[in-house]
């Protein structure tokens, strides 16, 4: 997997995020959180559900095009079937990815951290008060 991810940046920085159609900000999206918490927690949870959409769609399409592969669109070759593979990994990849995404808008800092519930404070015992 981490070979994966290393390709995947290595293909987003050699071709750049743009001409392969994805969000500008995206060339690993978990490193990218990383700076997140210099954004404001709204504006980081906008960028994570646009995120989101985006992998989700993607791994959608993915899906699309791996079900005509599998109904015998496009042959049965060696180099077909090869293809189908492929095309099962970008749909988990990018699911993978979109879950993520899902997942960090639940966490700081862009979800607001929880105050802790307040202490009730400690009675006095009668004998105590004196």
């Amino acid at each position: 997997m981490e070979q994966q991810i290393a390709r995947y940046s290595e293909i987003v920085r050699s071709h750049g995020a743009a001409e392969l159609g994805l969000p500008p900000t995206t060339g690993c999206p978990c490193l990218e959180r990383s700076g997140g918490g210099r954004q404001p927690p709204d504006e980081l949870d906008a960028h994570l559900r646009r995120e989101a959409e985006f992998f989700s769609r993607t791994a959608e399409m993915y899906r699309q095009y791996a079900a005509a592969k599998d109904r015998g669109e496009f042959g049965t070759s060696p180099q077909t079937q090869s293809i189908r593979v492929a095309t099962e990994a970008g749909i988990r990849l990018f699911q993978a990815l979109a879950d993520w995404a899902e997942w960090a808008r639940t966490v700081p800092p862009a979800a607001p951290t929880p105050k802790p519930p307040a202490r009730p404070r400690r009675r006095r015992a009668p004998s105590e008060a004196s």
